[in-house]
This record gives C-alpha cells, structure tokens and sequence, in this order.
C-alpha cells in the first residue's frame, strides 16, 4: 500500500512512517502544497491528513486535491469538533483519527 502522511509536525511523519514502512509505502509532507505536488506524480492508496497547519490546513488540502476514487483519506487532529468534521466528510474524508495518535489506532 502506498501511504502519504501530510503533517506540519515531522515527528508525527517519522513516528508513522516507522510504524508504517516495514509493510507500505510511506511518503511524508509536512506542508499542503508540497502534499499537492507529490499527488500530481504518484498515486496513494491511503492519505493522513492533519487538520491544523500553517498557511494551508488540512480543509484546503481536500478542496484542492483531486483525488482518485480508490484513495482513503483520514483525518487526525487534536481539536476535533463536529462542524470541522461534517466539513471534512463533505470534502472527501472516510474517517478520522484523535491526536496524539497511537499504535492501536493506527493497526486498525
């Protein structure tokens, strides 16, 4: 599986890639535009997509990115609240994840 890990917070790209890179795929972007470029050259099968960051958020990486049907985006954010949620759903996310994120968490 080829994994994308959009986070402003590069310990989180390298704690996830760690977890992840042993069975995937693992690319990480710690901004949206270059989450952006990355997505016009490859294809992923599964993005994590945080929600708070800098210049662009997470809400502007899904308005922007034109993804294939088959691509799962999760969202992970520590400030979790409905309208945000109901936002992100409408743009494209399948599920979401609470920071600070777990090994649990991320094996299901």
């Amino acid at each position: 599986m080829k994994i994308l890990i959009l986070d402003d917070d590069e310990s989180i790209i390298k704690m996830l890639t760690e977890m992840l890179k042993s069975e995937h795929t693992v690319k990480g972007s710690t901004s949206a535009e270059s989450a952006l470029e990355l997505l016009k050259h490859e294809e992923y099968d599964l993005l994590f997509v945080d929600y708070d960051m800098p210049e662009h958020d997470g809400r502007w990486f899904m308005r922007n990115a034109k993804l294939p049907e088959k691509t799962v985006a999760l969202l992970f954010t520590g400030n979790l609240n409905k309208p945000m949620l109901f936002d992100m759903f409408k743009l494209g996310i399948s599920g979401y994840l609470t920071k600070p994120i777990s090994v649990e968490q991320i094996q299901r």
